[in-house]
């Protein structure tokens, strides 16, 4: 379940009496794909901006939580430690957060600025290091200050600082890099030897008792939970901790980065059985459905897997389809766009039905050998009934994505974005509204529902800020207008025609955001989106079918087989 599906439609569910059915309390960075949760949030005010805090205070929190982290290890509980505790947090919150918070520190060996790290990450790192290294320091109130004052200020100096306290191990730090690259809740332990020796570069890999004592090791590094098949997921704790140890967030080690997750993805295809040389995904672990092309598009190899007929058919779609439009050779190409033709209901079939219905695609693409090689997947009998050609005039390897939902036809769509995420907005003659990312190939939220008749056009725009979308109600011959960020209507609808309305468009006029309607009642109707009012009528001789804005406010309607052109006061 995504962010759209879940935290979204929470942060918006409202009570009858207005007030908002649940409070949420979540933590996100200020990424473009946290913007709607963020919107929500500064709509009420209730946004902490922990970037924001100021100094001092972050001194104080930062003081506090050292504190409170040594005070749950065992050994510093006692009152011998309590002034060396405090001793020791107070000195290193005030390097961590000096005076001059704009100081940024560099790179030892390359003067260049370093990636900016939570000062908590970093506090909790070093305070675990020195907890194990030298914990009688902690007694003396000077030697704990002097030992505070000299934590690291970059994540990857703190790490290495620990593990270098370490016993050497050969595959310590390939089991962090391994783990780095973890997708969702965590690579599977029985996945886990075998990425861990293709990131150490090495034939053989660690047995199960040197894979447990490592992870035992670095339990303070991770979290663990239970997959779908009840075998246990591991990851890193912190995503700074994981985007350092595949080089995110560094330009410069881009393609490193790729190159460190092509091995990555090495590993794990490795442990899918073979027959005849092809892979057996009915085989392949629950975790490799999910994410392996998740592992693919960070490697640059999306290409490879879409060219298996055997990963089309047992790949999650949930995570599939979005990554298709990676895609570049003319095979793998092909291969997403007879995946696309009948994307809609692929979650719900099982591997059996989604193989029946992609060897039907392919056969409408007249892909012959896909359609082969999915009728024959290695290890599976062949299918009984093969489709040897099918009629497809409704076919395009354009097609990005199949956007399923509505119960009716559909009549009309608009596009637009919303906090950097482009969307569609799509109406028809279930009556509903739906919005939709177009960049998940998701619907975003539930139906925008008010309309009692077919949804016949749809316009987007802002509106001092907000974006919106404008919807003509057809036979309810209402005009409608939502708020996209919110998910819900504007005031009331706007109403004043007396038949079936068929076009809306939107523009300014004098700074004003206004949206044109026009359908069977033969009028041109100008609504003040910001007041919410009718600002202007026209009449014209017949039904009005379609609506255009020009430069100058110019106004362009279709009239049966006619295009008329309105321009503003005598104009008209």
């Amino acid at each position: 379940m995504t962010r759209h599906e879940l935290l979204v439609p929470l942060a918006r569910a409202a009570r009858p009496d207005g007030c908002p059915a649940c409070r949420l309390l979540v933590g996100t960075r200020s990424w473009d794909e946290f913007a709607p949760l963020l919107a929500l949030a500064e709509e009420t005010g209730e946004v902490i901006d922990l970037d924001a805090i100021p100094p001092e205070q972050r001194r104080g929190d930062v003081v506090d939580y050292v504190t409170a982290l040594l005070e749950l290890l065992p050994g510093y509980t006692s009152t011998a430690h309590s002034r060396g505790r405090r001793a020791f947090a107070a000195a290193l919150a005030a390097a961590l957060v000096p005076e001059d918070c704009e100081a940024q520190p560099t790179v030892a060996h390359t003067g260049e600025p370093a990636p900016r790290w939570g000062e908590f990450l970093v506090a909790a790192l070093f305070t675990h290091t020195v907890s194990l290294t030298q914990p009688r320091r902690l007694t003396d109130p000077a030697a704990a200050a002097a030992l505070g004052a000299r934590v690291p200020r970059t994540l990857p100096e703190v790490l290495e600082l620990d593990l270098g306290s370490r016993p050497p191990s050969r595959w310590r730090r390939p089991l962090l890099t391994a783990l780095a690259h973890a997708r969702g809740n965590g690579l599977p332990r029985s996945l886990l030897a075998g990425v861990v020796a293709a990131v150490a570069g090495r034939s053989d890999a660690p047995t199960a008792e040197q894979l447990g004592a490592e992870l035992d090791a670095l339990r303070f590094y991770l979290r663990t939970s239970a997959d779908t098949d009840a075998s246990a997921l591991y990851r890193l704790f912190h995503q700074g901790l994981a985007d350092h140890l595949r080089g995110g967030g560094q330009p410069a080690r881009g393609g490193l980065a790729a190159v460190a997750a092509g091995v990555v993805l090495d590993g794990l295809l490795a442990s899918i059985p073979t027959q005849d040389g092809r892979r057996r995904w009915d085989l392949a672990a629950p975790y490799l459905l999910r994410h392996a092309i998740e592992h693919a598009a960070a490697a640059g190899r999306v290409d490879e897997l879409l060219d298996d007929p055997g990963f089309l058919v047992h790949a999650n779609p949930t995570t599939l389809a979005p990554l298709l439009h990676l895609a570049t050779t003319p095979s793998a190409r092909l291969a997403a766009a007879v995946y696309r033709s009948s994307a809609g209901g692929h979650l719900e079939r099982s591997p059996e039905q989604r193989r029946d219905v992609l060897a039907i695609d392919a056969a409408r693409y007249g892909a012959g050998e896909l359609r082969e090689a999915i009728c024959a997947l290695p290890g599976q009998p062949e299918l009984l009934w093969q489709p040897r050609w099918a009629t497809g005039g409704q076919i395009s390897t354009a097609l990005r994505a199949t956007l399923t939902g509505h119960t009716g036809t559909v009549w009309a769509v608009g596009c637009t974005e919303v906090d950097g995420t482009p969307v569609a907005v799509t109406g028809g003659y279930d009556q509903t509204v739906r919005v939709w990312d177009l960049r998940a190939g998701a619907q975003i939220g539930e139906p925008l529902t008010g309309h009692t008749g077919t949804v016949r056009a749809v316009a987007c725009t802002e509106v001092d800020g907000t974006p919106v979308a404008v919807t003509t109600g057809g036979d309810d011959q209402t005009v409608r207008v939502w708020d996209l960020r919110a998910g819900a209507q504007i005031g009331e609808p706007l109403t004043g025609h007396t038949a079936t309305v068929w076009a809306v468009a939107c523009t300014e006029v004098d700074g004003t955001p206004v949206a044109v309607t026009a359908g069977d009642d033969q009028t041109v109707r100008v609504w003040d989106l910001r007041a919410g009012g009718l600002q202007d009528v026209v009449e014209l001789p017949t039904t009005i079918g379609a609506i255009a804005v020009g430069r100058g406010n110019v106004l362009v309607v279709g009239i049966g087989w006619d295009v008329v052109a309105l321009a503003p006061g005598g104009g008209r």
